[in-house]
């Protein structure tokens, strides 16, 4: 987005992306072009904090749930532990108690 010279003038053009291709959209010239200007230029910083606001969220989501995984690993290896020295082994799948062992 910007000011473009042609000729002796400045022109305010927006710039559109459509697919893979980029178009200039006339806005105009003089105060009327800075006004818009200025709003497409406060719209897009409000779309910047808007996109930062969300990714902090999902930063602190991915927190959440890495320490969730990390204490779910935890205690599957403390049940584990706890199983086979208590003499059970998996089968299948299943814990079992050893046979021959009480």
């Amino acid at each position: 987005m910007g000011w473009e010279r042609r000729g002796n003038g400045y022109y305010y053009y927006r710039k559109r992306r459509r697919g893979r291709r980029c178009r200039s959209q006339y806005v105009g010239t003089g105060d009327l072009a800075s006004f818009f200007a200025a709003q497409y230029d406060a719209e897009r910083e409000q779309r910047r904090a808007e996109r930062r606001v969300e990714q902090q969220q999902r930063q602190e989501y991915e927190a959440v749930v890495q320490t969730a995984t990390d204490a779910c690993r935890m205690i599957d290896t403390l049940s584990r532990a706890i199983l086979l020295t208590s003499g059970y082994h998996t089968h299948k799948g299943t814990w079992r108690r050893r046979r021959g062992e009480q």
